[in-house]
């Protein structure tokens, strides 16, 4: 009986796994039927082995637990390819920080949106009950937050390929902060300015995106688009990967 289908659910975008020692342990390189399985971090990344993508976690991991830090991977998807079997993964850097903020995230998962009565730049209310019977994305941000501009270009897609969906952008900066930013660079979503308080009560590190399904009920909640790592210039790259924030989307509407 192969490990891979009861490891990695065929329809679960929160599954995590930790890459280690125990993985080539497992015999992950084959799949029954002499199915070959890949992982890749992104369309056009080099393919590796089990044995290959352990060499690399290990080699990172050793430089990063020194700066207390975990890395962590999660499938983000996968791709059936003749007689291979392809999984899409993230590698993220966490502090213990980060993994305590995702501890209470989970807390808030399966239950309803705080209500909240807040003003549209425009000046017109919206409130979560108006909201009701619609699929509701909330993105917490800041106009000085490099991560948070960092996704922006992915977000406003996501807004234009679903019109069925409440894209909401709250900050907790004033609207005139936000009006100037927007003079400068397009960001579509609905923004709710003045929104401290609320935001507060879901996180202080920012960006976060909260799912909202029909029912008002939060379904995920993620922080930020992890950007990717440019090897040749040892810098993030403006590039985002989109996988988990695309999967969380897709299970509300």
């Amino acid at each position: 009986m192969p490990l891979l289908p009861a490891l990695f659910p065929r329809h679960s975008s929160a599954t995590r796994w930790l890459l280690g020692g125990w993985l080539l342990a497992l015999g992950w390189g084959q799949h029954a039927h002499a199915q070959v399985v890949r992982y890749r971090n992104g369309p056009g990344k080099p393919l590796y082995s089990a044995a290959q993508l352990d060499s690399v976690v290990r080699a990172r991991s050793v430089k990063l637990a020194s700066l207390g830090m975990l890395l962590e991977s999660k499938i983000t998807g996968q791709e059936q390819r003749h007689d291979t079997l392809l999984y899409t993964y993230t590698l993220r850097a966490s502090t213990a920080t980060v993994r305590t903020n995702e501890q209470r995230y989970q807390a808030l998962v399966g239950k309803p949106l705080p209500d909240f009565a807040l003003r549209n730049l425009a000046g017109q209310p919206v409130t979560a009950a108006s909201l009701r019977g619609r699929p509701v994305v909330l993105n917490l941000w800041f106009t000085t937050c490099a991560p948070c501009l960092a996704e922006i270009p992915a977000l406003n897609r996501f807004r234009q390929q679903h019109p069925d969906v409440a894209f909401l952008a709250l900050t907790y900066e004033p609207a005139r902060q936000v009006q100037a930013f927007l003079q400068k660079q397009s960001f579509t979503w609905q923004h709710l300015p003045d929104a401290a308080a609320y935001c507060a009560q879901f996180t202080q590190n920012y960006p976060l995106s909260v799912f909202v399904n029909r029912s008002g009920v939060i379904q995920q909640i993620i922080g930020g688009m992890p950007q990717r790592f440019d090897q040749q210039t040892k810098q993030l790259s403006p590039e985002v990967n989109e996988d988990e924030f695309a999967q969380a989307l897709k299970s509300i509407e």
